[in-house]
């Protein structure tokens, strides 16, 4: 999308029409700028309260922590029943009358297998939470917006607005929708839309 002047009102329109002409696009719908722009800094607004923010993305962590879809993470909480299974064996065999010595080299290894596993099953869940901005830093963040939306900082506003804002499309049917970026980052982007058909 670019920005084009017609008269006193500056709109926004498709970039590839104005770049390749109208023979290269059909999609000849403009948005007024302060429509767009007050509606972009209103979706925002709606996502940057503090306290919500905060909220759903504790929310979004413990999705993230206690989702054990991930074919990886299950597949290494196996390995981790079976090396259990096998520790434990190795400790009944030395119950029963084995001796220590015989056993101890298995065991060893098996609790170094373990603590592999474990360690990898604890980088993969932190790594995914870590995608998650902590709250003290979502709620720097909504501080900031809040800040610059009253002073009017556009510097401030452009960048909060960046790492909210995925997307606006305006469809040549008049559709304007914009996709917001989710806590989640395994979730599907947030849908918003200005105008409908």
């Amino acid at each position: 999308m670019i920005r084009a002047q017609r008269g006193r009102a500056s709109r926004y329109r498709c970039g590839y029409r104005f770049r390749h002409r109208a023979d290269a696009c059909s999609n000849s719908t403009t948005v007024l700028q302060d429509e767009l722009e007050e509606w972009v800094l209103s979706i925002v607004e709606d996502l940057v309260d503090g306290d919500e923010l905060v909220k759903a993305a504790r929310e979004a962590r413990r999705g993230l922590q206690s989702r054990a879809t991930d074919s990886t993470i299950r597949k290494l909480r196996g390995d981790l029943r079976d090396t259990e299974r096998r520790i434990r064996n190795l400790v009944d065999a030395v119950g029963k009358g084995q001796s220590f010595e015989s056993l101890k080299e298995g065991l060893e290894r098996e609790e170094v297998r373990k603590r592999r596993i474990l360690e990898e099953i604890d980088e993969i869940e932190g790594r995914h939470a870590a995608a998650i901005p902590s709250d003290a830093q979502l709620t720097e963040w909504a501080t900031t917006f809040q800040d610059a939306r009253s002073r009017g900082d556009v510097a401030d506003l452009k960048e909060i607005i960046g790492l909210t804002l995925q997307s606006i499309t305006v469809h040549p049917d008049g559709r304007v929708v914009a996709l917001t970026n989710p806590l989640d980052p395994f979730a599907a982007p947030d849908e918003h839309v200005l105008r409908d058909q």
